[in-house]
């Protein structure tokens, strides 16, 4: 049975969970081993209708379902008003620059693990200049808009895991 009560939890239960390689999305993390697990490992969290994830055929969906779990006590404490139907999670794995394509309002991510850098950068414009905006999401969930902000992962050294929640 996994119980998750802080962002140290999920970085102790991913650290021991086994990744498969996704060659769905390329990282920019290629000597760290990055892996993401975004396709087909999606779960209804409303309907509680689970899909087997095959990052961890073990104990994957155990881990999709607490982690869940844990994102909307967080929502609740904070009293954030925050909907996601679905969860990816990286294993130091690093975005380009992009816009999120089937994502449905705001997107609601953290990270958690051993490592330097690997803050969120958003790309902002403002009077006709780009800006970059680092934010620190390590143990920290941020809510943005990634289906109209480009954003990426900035270089990181160490163990790095992306918990990304969202509505799709």
């Amino acid at each position: 049975m996994i119980v998750i009560d802080c962002f140290e939890d999920i970085y102790n239960i991913l650290y021991k969970c086994k990744f498969i390689q996704n060659n769905n999305r390329k990282s920019l993390a290629y000597n760290k081993g990055g892996f993401s697990n975004p396709v087909g490992l999606k779960y209804d969290y409303i309907k509680k209708d689970y899909a087997i994830p095959r990052f961890d055929e073990v104990n994957g969906e155990e881990v999709f379902i607490e982690i869940s779990k844990f994102i909307d006590r967080w929502l609740k404490e904070k009293k954030i008003d925050f909907r996601f139907n679905t969860l990816t999670i990286n294993k130091n794995f690093a975005c380009n620059y992009h816009i999120d394509q089937n994502n449905m309002g705001e997107s609601l991510l953290f990270t958690v693990g051993d490592f330097v850098g690997g803050r969120l950068m958003m790309q902002t414009s403002y009077d006709g200049e780009d800006f970059v905006e680092f934010i620190d999401i390590h143990n920290k969930p941020f809510i943005f808009k990634g289906n109209q902000i480009k954003h990426k992962t900035e270089d990181f050294n160490g163990l790095r895991f992306c918990i990304v929640a969202y509505w799709i």
